[in-house]
């Protein structure tokens, strides 16, 4: 719940369509993400 009000208030939509920080260890992002940052 509230995930709704922090993509309205500017979060990127990857932040969204990922899953929340609990189910997903954020110490390793997909490959996809730093391929592109790169």
């Amino acid at each position: 719940m509230g995930r709704q009000d922090l993509d309205a208030r500017g979060k990127t939509p990857n932040d969204a369509v990922r899953p929340p920080p609990g189910a997903s260890p954020p110490a390793a992002p997909p490959p996809s993400r730093p391929a592109l940052d790169n």
